[in-house]
């Protein structure tokens, strides 16, 4: 026999509660996805400092206590944990720009806070329909992908600014209103959604990696940043119809939706191109399905604790697996990246099935949509205009008449400094203090990676540097290597080069520029293996060979990147003299030069090593090359000048 409700809300009417609910939800799902930008890139610097045992032990810590938020509430009692819990999340949220160095525990502290806040919300009684709650988070999706795209993907939270500091403000007061209106509609009893947590922060952790990920999507794509912000904005608007036009889905469609959020999860991490969009577009859609069957809600009485706890135990895959993710670019896991996103995208839906023994969730009656659904879709468009509009004037190439060419390579280390803070404008700063530069490369470049807190600093350096840029996938679409330069590009093509077996994919971009006066310069820009066994040495040596082999034969040549040469102190490793590194020596043997002392690494360039170079082909000449020295990094930017021979 199917239960019901005593009294079924009207679906098509909306109760006064369920817009401080609506917007609580999205409030809260915003605030949680900020403090994971800030929680990241500190993880990543924890990492370099401390190893990675030290950094699991961290997320695995983080990730417990959410899972605690069911006996909290046994403790405290449900409007005090209610309660607590958003006031918290809503001072965290006004004060963390206070910090002019976010240390680790105060993202670990917003995270912990917006999880166990989210958990109450998604399964305490209220007045609203049951959709209402997933209309709410993504309402909050919709929210964070806007101030994502309006911030160029720096997260206003890691600003100083006086605009970034009055959206922290404003965030925190309305999750304060929201918060004091929700308390009023929490009764004696708990009305759960039926394993829908699992689901929840599956879904939570697509969003995070691709979905609404701007940075991503314009990596991947090679469209422009508003247009990527535009394709995350329409995508959340297919989920919202998707959400609301689909009843409570049967067995069926949930095996369904969990092939498609399955082939998604293990296709977006290596797809580029148009496939990414409509990808995205299937995903958001099942999402909002999912989402539909995770609002159904069971009787007060039924597996209450069960499925709280199962909400909690969901908020694992934004923080564990995301952190997963990331890390197999860099260490050998027993499973690709991609299995894990595949798995996250079918537990999404496969969480949904009904608990052994529990009775059948209440009917989630279609609703209609939302009258502003026009409105919406052309707010995107008009938002992503004004992105458009910001960036006006930009990055445009001229040809010169100059003699001398001025260059700069430096690994940026994702903008992330020794301290696990993202900094962008640190980066921007420095090259400037070099200015006039003509041509920069950079390495270890983030485009909407969660450990460089989902930036995209190629977009967001070269509006910054109002300098054009070319793009060089290399370990994924989204990470890698980009050119910025002052002068036209005439052609350009990124080469996969050998990879070492568990390391990096890597690529070598080669540019030709435009000088002006029917001058040209080819631009060779690259990122090596770093491994020190004979492997990788063999696999870098190969490397070189085929750079050389394509491109030296143009004498108008210049070479920069990290290259990664292996050194270090005999008897372990060659003498650390940069002119003895075998990879070095056969660029010169090959007829490059460059106006470093190679005598000597006494200016190294990452850490203890030299391990960066800007070189040249015989038709150039070095006049100066300088290693600049710069806090808080693990590499130092490196600036030549560079003229015809």
């Amino acid at each position: 026999m199917m239960l019901v409700e005593p009294h079924p809300p009207d679906p098509t009417q909306t109760t006064p509660s369920s817009g401080p609910l609506i917007a609580a939800i999205a409030l809260t799902t915003t605030t949680g996805l900020t403090a994971l930008r800030l929680l990241f890139p500190n993880v990543y610097g924890l990492k370099e400092r401390s190893g990675t045992a030290t950094t699991t032990i961290v997320v695995l810590a983080v990730a417990a206590v959410a899972v605690l938020a069911p006996l909290l509430v046994g403790v405290l009692g449900r409007r005090r944990a209610l309660a607590g819990a958003l006031g918290l999340l809503a001072l965290w949220r006004a004060v963390v720009q206070c910090w002019p160095t976010v240390p680790l525990a105060v993202p670990a502290v917003g995270t912990v806070l917006a999880f166990v806040a989210l958990t109450w919300l998604l399964t305490t009684v209220t007045t609203a329909p049951p959709r209402t709650r997933a209309f709410g988070l993504f309402v909050g999706f919709i929210v964070d992908a806007a101030l994502t795209g309006a911030f160029a993907t720096w997260d206003p939270a890691w600003q100083r600014g006086s605009v970034a500091i009055v959206v922290g403000l404003a965030m925190a007061i309305a999750l304060g209103a929201s918060t004091r209106a929700v308390l009023t509609t929490v009764g004696d009893e708990a009305l759960v959604v039926p394993v829908g947590g699992p689901a929840v922060g599956a879904v939570l952790g697509l969003q995070l990696l691709f979905l609404a990920n701007p940075g991503y999507l314009a990596a991947s794509t090679g469209l422009s940043f508003p247009a990527a912000v535009t394709i995350a904005l329409l995508g959340l608007g297919a989920g919202i119809v998707a959400n609301r036009l689909i009843g409570a889905p049967d067995t069926f469609v949930v095996g369904g939706g969990a092939v498609v959020l399955a082939a998604a999860g293990a296709l977006l991490p290596a797809t580029t191109g148009a496939a990414v969009i409509i990808l995205l577009v299937l995903a958001q859609a099942e999402t909002g399905i999912v989402l539909a069957r995770g609002a159904s809600a069971l009787p007060r009485s039924a597996h209450r604790a069960t499925t709280t706890l199962g909400t909690s135990v969901g908020w694992v895959f934004p923080i564990v697996v995301t952190l997963l993710y990331q890390l197999h670019y860099d260490a050998k896991l027993p499973v690709s990246n991609q299995v894990l996103t595949a798995l996250t995208g079918g537990t999404a839906a496969l969480s949904l099935r009904q608990p052994l023994g529990a009775p059948p969730p209440l009917p989630s009656q279609r609703r209609p949509l939302p009258r502003p659904l026009g409105a919406y879709v052309i707010g995107s468009l008009v938002l992503a205009g004004l992105i458009g509009l910001s960036s006006a004037g930009a990055p445009t190439a001229a040809a010169t008449t100059a003699a001398s060419m001025r260059v700069v390579q430096w690994n940026v280390h994702q903008a992330v400094n020794d301290d696990g803070q993202l900094d962008p404008q640190a980066l921007a700063d420095a090259i400037e203090a070099q200015e006039p530069v003509d041509i920069v490369v950079l390495n270890e470049v983030g485009r909407g990676w969660p450990l460089s807190g989902q930036l995209d600093l190629a977009s967001w350096l070269s509006r910054r540097l109002d300098l054009p840029y070319v793009w060089a996938g290399a370990a994924s679409s989204s990470f890698g290597n980009v050119v910025l330069s002052r002068f036209p590009v005439l052609q350009h093509e990124v080469v996969s080069l050998p990879v070492a077996p568990g390391s990096q994919g890597r690529t070598v971009t080669r540019v030709l520029l435009d000088r002006g006066g029917g001058r040209t310069v080819q631009l060779v820009a690259t990122h090596l293996q770093h491994r020190n066994d004979s492997t990788a040495l063999d696999r870098r040596l190969a490397e070189i060979a085929l750079i050389l082999d394509r491109w030296s034969a143009v004498k108008t040549t210049i070479l920069a990147g990290d290259l990664n040469p292996m050194q270090g102190d005999p008897p372990a490793y060659p003498a650390r003299r940069p002119d003895q590194f075998v990879e070095i020596r056969r660029l010169l043997d090959a007829g490059f030069t460059t106006a470093a002392d190679l005598t000597k690494c006494d200016r190294p360039t990452s850490n203890r090593n030299c391990s960066d170079y800007i070189l040249v082909n015989s038709g150039l000449r070095e006049t100066r090359l300088e290693v600049v020295p710069t806090a808080g990094t693990d590499h130092r930017l490196l600036v030549a000048d560079v003229t015809d021979a």
